[in-house]
């Protein structure tokens, strides 16, 4: 039996656009008026435009690395709980999952599922790990 899921989108980059150059320059001058004193200090010490816009595509491409992982570890559990159910509860588990077609089909509310419907065997799984 399959487990309906909901595919995750990959991130891509948007890359440097005049968009975003003109955005990081306001963002800097606003951050340079707010402290008018200190201004040229404060120009110092930021980026060109052009590294700030591809450190932050860095930033985001790793914080969506991150929360990839986080929900495929999830999905990892989720199957290892559903695999030391016995077939009739297994059964029984999957059909309550596919019949609601309200609920998103997200590791995070499959999990919770479990959890709340099958206490019995997230928590065996979870003291053996």
């Amino acid at each position: 039996m399959f487990i309906k899921f909901h595919r995750e989108a990959r991130y891509q980059p948007r890359g440097v656009t005049s968009q975003r150059l003109s955005a990081a320059k306001r963002k800097f001058r606003k951050e340079q008026e707010r402290l008018p004193l200190f201004a040229s200090e404060i120009k110092e010490q930021q980026l060109e435009p052009e590294n700030y816009v591809i450190s932050k595509d860095a930033q985001i491409a790793k914080s969506e690395a991150e929360r990839r992982k986080r929900i495929a570890d999830t999905w990892r559990l989720t199957r290892k709980i559903v695999r030391r159910m016995p077939e009739d509860v297994k059964k029984q588990c999957i059909e309550r999952w596919h019949q609601n077609r309200f609920m998103p089909k997200t590791a995070s509310y499959f999990i919770d599922m479990l959890y709340t419907h099958f206490r019995e065997y997230y928590d065996d799984v979870k003291k053996a790990a």
